[in-house]
């Protein structure tokens, strides 16, 4: 009786996320989540978020980071400033959890990687793969797929809060490269008209015209 090939986790065989979790110094989601998950959310007194202290101080950023603490702090100060600008009519404080800022956190590095230089990112991101046991069966990226990206998130995890940030972090990094020229709009589809009215008003809470 032939034997069956272990099945490898689906969290596993998602390319991006494991580079993402290599550039931190991690091998897996879940031991980055377990460094962040008690950590109080917000910012402290400089606006650094304390998410970011508890990732350079640990031990698989120090021992095996690629993005190094002044690049990583500078996302941390997107965030931050995005965040003020989200608080828009709110009078609650915006604050992420912990899996929500790591969201935002992977946006930014996809964003300025794409943006400064999308066929060194292309050949970094293969490189990686090709270097992951489990990633191996998973076909080379070509560039012309590479302006598409899927974000997986729960329900309940704050996706339309997230998502008006990522309409700011795509303008910022078009604006940081001098490419806000190339876009003139960009479209929302949603399943029904109801649903765009509400994002409509939702758009207007977070000051996004």
């Amino acid at each position: 009786m032939a034997k069956k090939t272990p099945t490898v986790p689906f969290v596993e065989k998602l390319v991006l996320n494991q580079f993402m979790l290599s550039l931190l110094g991690f091998s897996s989601f879940f031991d980055l989540a377990s460094t962040l998950k008690n950590v109080d959310s917000g910012f402290d007194e400089n606006q650094i978020s304390r998410y970011y202290q508890a990732i350079i101080n640990s031990r698989d950023y120090q021992n095996n980071h690629i993005i190094d603490e002044d690049t990583l702090l500078a996302y941390d100060e997107n965030i931050s400033r995005y965040t003020k600008k989200m608080q828009g009519k709110r009078s609650e404080p915006v604050s992420w959890k912990y899996f929500q800022y790591l969201c935002l956190l992977f946006v930014e590095i996809y964003l300025d990687r794409y943006f400064k230089n999308k066929e060194g990112f292309l050949n970094e991101l293969n490189s990686f793969k090709n270097n992951v046991p489990n990633l191996l069966d998973i076909p080379d990226y070509e560039l012309n797929q590479m302006s598409k990206i899927a974000i997986w998130n729960a329900t309940g995890s704050g996706k339309t809060l997230l998502m008006h940030v990522n309409i700011l972090q795509y303008r910022a990094y078009l604006e940081k490269y001098k490419r806000q020229n190339t876009i003139n709009r960009i479209l929302l589809i949603t399943p029904n008209e109801g649903l765009s009215r509400q994002h409509l008003k939702n758009f207007e809470i977070s000051g996004i015209p």
